[in-house]
C-alpha cells in the first residue's frame, strides 16, 4: 500500500507498529534498546496515556529510547503513525548495520558509535570501536564467524548467530553477553586483554579462554536451554550459576571459584576433566557429578546427588559430613565396632509416594549398601527395579491401587537393614486434545489461544519460558504467556500474540514434561510436541452497526467464474475466511429485516487482508467507509 494512506489509519496501524516494535525490542531479548534519553526528555511520563491500555508498554519503550513524545508532553496514542516515525523507530532499534563481509573500524585510535550496532552476516570484523549502545550478532551470521578486536561495548552484547568455531573477542571489553542461538551451539572465545563482566546463556554454548592476558569471563548464568543442549566451560570463571537442568562439561585446566546448581535445575549433570578445579560447589537440586576433577568444598542441600570422585570436603546443613555418612561415596567405615558386633547398613527411610498408571518415578536412596533388593507387595499395581550403580529405585505404576515396597540393603561385615514405604497408583493424566491440532494445516488464530484439554482440570502451569514455539522457516521463537489472572478455564490455555505468527509458516510447539499440575496434584510427565502450518492468505475484519449485528448474514461473493461463495452468520461482528482465492469479491451483509449492504474488495494473495465495514455509512451500495488493509509480505 502507498505511504500516503498511512494518515488514515490510527488505532489499528498504531497497534501494528507497536507490535513490530515489540518484536524488535523483546522477542528473545535481542533488540531491547537502551539510550541516553536525557536530551529529548524520553523516559518521562506522558500526560495523555493515564488509563490507556498500553500505558506500561509505552513508558517502557520510552525509557529505552524507542519512542518519544511531543513537545507538549503528550504521546497521542490514538494518532496516526507516519512513515518518518516508523523509520525512526526501526533505526533506533537496529542502529549501525553491518550486512557485508569486511573489516570495519580504524587501524589506530578509537571510533565511537553513539547507538547500537547490528551485524547480520558472517565474515565481519569490528576493530577499535567504542559502542555506546548494544551489539547485536544476529541469526544472519548462521554458522559463520565474527571477530571483535579492540572493541568496547557499553551496553549488552547479544549473540544469536555463530557456530562452534565462530565468535572471537580479542582485546575487547564487554559488560554483559546474552547468548540465544535457536539451532546449534556457538563457541565464544576470549583472547588477549579481554574482559567480559557477565554471560547469560539461554542456549547451548562453549565458552573458552585462549591466550588470555585480561580477566576473561566473569560470572556465567545458565537460564533456559532446550532439551539436548549442553554447556562447555574452559577457562577461569569467578561464578557459574545454573538455573535449569543442563549437561555441563568442564574441560582443560579450568578453574571455577563458585558453581551453584539452583533448586529449579534438578537433573543437572556435571562432568569434570582431571585437571579442572572447583573451589566451592553448591547443590540445591538433584545433580550427578562425574569425572576426575578436583572439588575443594561441596555444600549439599539435597538428598539426590552423586560424585564419581569425592570432594575434599562435603558440608550438609552447616556440618561437615564424615566419609562413612556420604550417601554417594559407595561405602562406610570399617564395618564393625571395637566389641566385634556388626553395625547396621546405613539406609534412610523413604517417604510414601504416588505415581500415575503407566508413569514412572525414580527414588534416590541414601545408603552405603553395596547390594540392594526391592520387592512390591502387588505387582499388578506396582513393579520396582533397582539401579545399583546409582543407588536408585525405579517405580512404575501398572494399575490403580496401593502396594508396599520393601527395600533391603546389604554390605559385607555389616548387618542388613530393611525399610518399607507405600506407593499409591492413581489414574493416568492424559492429553485429550489440542488447539491447534498436531499437523493441522491452514491454521490461523482467530483467537489468541492455544488450548490443551487434559483428562483433569489444570491447577497450575510452570514457567512458560520453558515452552518453545519456533518457526521452522527461520528459527524465530514466538513468546508464550500464561492465561491472564482472573480468567477461569477448565483446561490449560496458553496465550500467543497472533501478530507474531507469520503466514504460510510451519511452527513447532514443544512443552517439556512436568509443566502442568492438575487439580489433584498430578504432573503431566510426558513432553508435548505439536506442529502446525499457518494459512497462506487470510481475509478478516469486523462489521459495525449502532444497532448491533447479531444474526446478520455475511456472504463473500467471488467475481471470477468457478470460485465458491462463502458465508457466515455474525454474532459479535467479527468474521474470518481462510485461504480465499485472490481476486475481486463483493462482501454482502444482510440484516434481520432483509436490507442489503454491499462493498467491492480485492483479496491479495499471501497476505493478511483486513476489511472492516460500518453499515450506517454505506449509501446506495457505494462504500464510503475506510477499508483498512494490512499487507504482511513474506
Amino acid at each position: 500500500m502507498s505511504w500516503s494512506k498511512w494518515g488514515i489509519y490510527s488505532k489499528k496501524l498504531t497497534v501494528c507498529v507497536l507490535v513490530l516494535a515489540l518484536i524488535l525490542s523483546s522477542g528473545f531479548n535481542s533488540f531491547t534498546v537502551y539510550a541516553d534519553n536525557a536530551a529529548n526528555g524520553q523516559g518521562k511520563g506522558f500526560s495523555d496515556i493515564e488509563g490507556h491500555w498500553a500505558k506500561e508498554q509505552v513508558e517502557d519503550w520510552s525509557g529505552k529510547g524507542l519512542v518519544s513524545g511531543y513537545d507538549d508532553g503528550t504521546f497521542k496514542p490514538e494518532r496516526g503513525v507516519t512513515r518518518a516515525e516508523t523509520v525512526a523507530l526501526l533505526s533506533k532499534a537496529v542502529g549501525t548495520l553491518y550486512n557485508a563481509q569486511g573489516v570495519y573500524g580504524p587501524e589506530e585510535g578509537k571510533q565511537t558509535i553513539a547507538g547500537n550496532v547490528t551485524v547480520s552476516v558472517s565474515g565481519v570484523t569490528l576493530k577499535n570501536l567504542v559502542i555506546e549502545g548494544d551489539l547485536f550478532l544476529t541469526a544472519g551470521i548462521g554458522d559463520g564467524d565474527f571477530e571483535a578486536d579492540g572493541v568496547v561495548v557499553k551496553g549488552r552484547t547479544v549473540v544469536s548467530g555463530g557456530g562452534e568455531e565462530s565468535v572471537v573477542f580479542n582485546n575487547t571489553s564487554l559488560e554483559e553477553v546474552i547468548v540465544y542461538v535457536v539451532d546449534g551451539k556457538v563457541r565464544i572465545v576470549a583472547k588477549g586483554d579481554t574482559d567480559i563482566g557477565k554471560v547469560v546463556l539461554e542456549s547451548g554454548a562453549h565458552l573458552q579462554e585462549e591466550g588470555l592476558t585480561g580477566d576473561g569471563f566473569g560470572d556465567v548464568q545458565v537460564l533456559v536451554l532446550k532439551p539436548g543442549e549442553s554447556i562447555e566451560l574452559e577457562g577461569d570463571f569467578d561464578r557459574v550459576e545454573i538455573e535449569t537442568a543442563v549437561e555441563v562439561s568442564i574441560t582443560g585446566d579450568t578453574r571455577i571459584g563458585e558453581l551453584e546448581v539452583s533448586e529449579g535445575a534438578k537433573g543437572t549433570k556435571i562432568d569434570t576433566g582431571k585437571d579442572t578445579v572447583i573451589e566451592n560447589l553448591t547443590l540445591n537440586a538433584g545433580t550427578d557429578v562425574t569425572g576426575k576433577g578436583t572439588i575443594k568444598t561441596a555444600y549439599v542441600n539435597t538428598d539426590d546427588y552423586s560424585f564419581e570422585k569425592e570432594p575434599e570436603k562435603i558440608v550438609v546443613g552447616g556440618e561437615e559430613v564424615k566419609e562413612e555418612k556420604k550417601p554417594s561415596g559407595g561405602g562406610g567405615g570399617g564395618g564393625g565396632g571395637d566389641d566385634g558386633e556388626k553395625q547396621p547398613v546405613a539406609l534412610d527411610a523413604v517417604n510414601d509416594i504416588s505415581v500415575q498408571v503407566n508413569g514412572t518415578q525414580e527414588i534416590k536412596l541414601t545408603t552405603n549398601a553395596t547390594n540392594i533388593n526391592a520387592t512390591s507387595s502387588n505387582t499388578n499395581v506396582v513393579v520396582v527395579d533397582v539401579k545399583l550403580d546409582k543407588k536408585t529405585l525405579i517405580i512404575k505404576g501398572i494399575g490403580e491401587g496401593k502396594a508396599t515396597i520393601t527395600v533391603t540393603g546389604r554390605r559385607s561385615r555389616y548387618e542388613a537393614r530393611t525399610v518399607t514405604f507405600e506407593v499409591e497408583v492413581v489414574p493416568e493424566l492424559k492429553l485429550l486434545s489440542s488447539f491447534p491440532k498436531n499437523m493441522q494445516q491452514d491454521f490461523y488464530p482467530k483467537y489468541t489461544y492455544i488450548t490443551l484439554e487434559f483428562s483433569e482440570s489444570m491447577r497450575a502451569l510452570d514457567d512458560p519460558g520453558k515452552i518453545f514455539l519456533v518457526s521452522k522457516k527461520d528459527g524465530e521463537r514466538v513468546n508464550i504467556y500464561k492465561v491472564p489472572v482472573g480468567i477461569d478455564y477448565s483446561n490449560c490455555v496458553l496465550l500467543v500474540v497472533y501478530n507474531d505468527l507469520k503466514l504460510d509458516t510451519e511452527y513447532d510447539l514443544y512443552i517439556p514434561p512436568n509443566t502442568f499440575i492438575s487439580e489433584s496434584e498430578k504432573l503431566y510427565d510426558e513432553p508435548i510436541n505439536i506442529s502446525f502450518r499457518t494459512a497462506h492468505t487470510v481475509l478478516k475484519g469486523r462489521i459495525y452497526s449502532r444497532l448491533g449485528v447479531e444474526g446478520y448474514d455475511l456472504e463473500l461473493l467471488p467475481q471470477a467464474a468457478g470460485q465458491v461463495t462463502k458465508s457466515v452468520k455474525l454474532t459479535d461482528g467479527g468474521y474470518i475466511f481462510i485461504n480465499p482465492e485472490p481476486g475481486l469479491y463483493i462482501i454482502r451483509v444482510t440484516n434481520t429485516q432483509g436490507k442489503v449492504f454491499e462493498k467491492q474488495i480485492e483479496v491479495k494473495e499471501n497476505v493478511l487482508n483486513v476489511v472492516n465495514m460500518e453499515l450506517e455509512r454505506i449509501i446506495s451500495n457505494i462504500l464510503e467507509a475506510t477499508i483498512e488493509v494490512l499487507e504482511v509480505a513474506e
